[in-house]
């Protein structure tokens, strides 16, 4: 299985004044939106909040700062201590314009953040990034006391790249926040705002561990040890500046017991597109023996399709994860399921976590009797896919098993039609009756047995109107793949072919006896073809003297 890694590429920035009053560029349907401030100009048209407080686009003039900003150039900014002690209570929120994110199943927001909290016990101080779901807004990161200091400078942030794609919606927007918790606090600054987004298809399922415990309907099985996964952020950093969900080795310590680990999703169809992709954000640091998997259940048997061992999946730290992009269309079915295992072999080693979890799908097959694509008849032959199909439907009739089928309907004008498929695969057809909850069977060709030439038959007794389904599938167990590309037309009318009297057994066609004659005598005479050798040579054989190359049809 090859592991791809992905990077979403920044195809075009837009340059603009932070005053979220420009809607989102889509080029190649990608979104693609940038406010980085360095026009120095105030948000507009303005901004919501209590009190008037010391914050604007610009680099602060608090001497305390030293002049400092993020990246050198103007930024949002929030000074409470340059508003001084004992000023009103103030807050300001700052909201994006609406935009339309359903042109994407994957949408980042990436931002530089700097923020230093009031260094008091009870500060309640606090900057907050949201985003809206379409009907709330959702936090994406909430910085408040001590431990959520980027340092004491606005030079002094960290990156955040927060993937959002579970709250999609037509009508999203950031929104920056800033309270100075009624106590005499620090400064705030945003920078970059870059808002991304990538893909084609639909959602599954999204999980990113933002809310730092196991969500519903996940579950984690101990099969060794007396550590379980954990929540939350780990000691050497986050991936996205949330949490997310690792099992830390060398945190349980060398004396710990040996620890065999599984986390597992809820299930999920994967039946309803052609291909399903699961991606995440993933960090494996290695040490011995220990290794990390990735699982997918296919409704009858787990299948891994990924595991990291003998070296690092990423670097040492969790911001130094790695983007993994894994196909799991082969496994296609109405109870799939993500596993995560990670086994420490029995010996002390360093840790693993995983985050914003992925399972998207695109594009649409017809191996499900009610996807059947329609075939206009005397037309030219429809090409078709049953890589990665399910098997659906009655069993084939003339062949002991087939997989990967893909469905078909026609509406006779006549009683009688003419299927013909090619393909590069061996094929096997079925044409049936009825509604898709109730088949009937009516013909089963394979009479290509190894796959060459492709069927080709006819098919009388229809009744015109009606609609009837094809179901082409791969001949397991016989010569050739079961899965490939096949072409296949119907053309009405056709001869039927007259059946011999005697093709079923029940009308036999009768051999008539000839009389017994008597056996002739033949007399023979041998002859060799050949003279006899001297009988020198002969003896010079026997006796392993004098030996001569003989013929290689000579009768000895």
């Amino acid at each position: 299985m090859m592991i791809q890694y992905y990077t979403p590429r920044l195809v075009k920035h837009l340059i603009t004044v932070f005053c979220f009053c420009v809607s989102a560029n889509i080029l190649a349907q990608n979104l693609d939106i940038l406010y980085d401030f360095n026009t120095c100009t105030l948000p507009q048209p303005g901004s919501t909040g209590q009190g008037t407080g010391l914050w604007g686009v610009g680099i602060p003039t608090n001497a305390g700062s030293q002049g400092s900003s993020i990246d050198g150039t103007c930024m949002l900014y929030f000074d409470d201590d340059g508003a001084g002690n004992g000023t009103p209570t103030w807050n300001r929120q700052l909201t994006s314009p609406a935009f339309d994110a359903t042109v994407n199943t994957h949408v980042y927001i990436d931002m530089d953040v700097h923020y230093r909290d009031g260094d008091y016990a009870a500060n309640t101080d606090s900057l907050v990034i949201s985003v809206f779901d379409g009907n709330t807004y959702q936090p994406l990161k909430i910085y408040s006391k001590g431990p959520d200091n980027t340092g004491t400078l606005f030079s002094d942030f960290e990156h955040l790249h927060i993937n959002v794609s579970q709250y999609i919606n037509p009508n999203m927007r950031v929104r920056i926040q800033f309270w100075d918790g009624n106590i005499w606090g620090w400064w705030a600054a945003i920078d970059n705002v870059h808002i991304t987004g990538y893909g084609e298809g639909e959602n599954i399922f999204i999980e990113n561990f933002n809310n730092c415990t196991i969500p519903t309907n996940w579950t984690t099985y101990v099969e060794n040890g007396n550590d379980d996964w954990q929540f939350g952020q780990h000691q050497s950093g986050t991936m996205d500046g949330t949490c997310s969900a690792f099992f830390d080795d060398d945190g349980i310590g060398q004396d710990a017991a040996p620890s065999r680990i599984f986390l597992m999703s809820p299930m999920f169809d994967g039946t309803q597109f052609a291909n399903i992709t699961l991606e995440l954000d993933a960090l494996y640091r290695y040490y011995g023996n220990d290794f990390f998997s990735i699982m997918v259940y296919d409704g009858n048997n787990y299948h891994t399709i990924a595991t990291y061992a003998g070296e690092n999946l990423g670097g040492e730290n969790f911001p130094d994860y790695e983007h993994l992009t894994l196909d799991l269309s082969p496994y296609r079915s109405t109870q799939m399921q993500i596993v995560f295992l990670y086994d420490d072999a029995g010996s002390w080693n360093w840790w693993v976590g995983i985050d914003n979890i992925q399972v998207s799908g695109n594009g649409d097959i017809n191996d499900l009797c009610t996807k059947a694509v329609p075939l206009t008849l005397n037309q030219p032959c429809v090409a078709a896919s049953n890589i990665n199909a399910l098997f659906v439907g009655p069993d084939a009739t003339c062949a002991d098993s087939t997989r990967h089928g893909i469905w078909f309907s026609f509406q006779p004008t006549t009683s009688v039609v003419k299927i013909t498929t090619t393909a590069d695969f061996n094929e096997l057809v079925s044409v049936f009756s009825g509604g898709c909850n109730s088949l009937t069977a009516i013909s089963c060709r394979n009479t290509d047995e190894f796959g060459f030439t492709g069927e080709s038959f006819i098919v009388s007794g229809l009744a015109p109107g009606a609609t009837y389904f094809v179901r082409v599938s791969g001949v397991v167990g016989r010569f050739g793949k079961d899965q490939g590309t096949v072409c296949i037309k119907i053309n009405s009318g056709g001869s039927v072919p007259i059946a011999p009297n005697n093709d079923v057994c029940s009308v036999p066609s009768t051999l008539p006896l000839m009389p017994p004659t008597a056996p002739t005598a033949v007399t023979a005479t041998p002859t060799w073809k050949r003279p006899y050798p001297p009988a020198t040579a002969v003896q010079g054989r026997l006796s392993g003297t004098n030996l001569l190359p003989l013929p290689a049809d000579a009768p000895y």
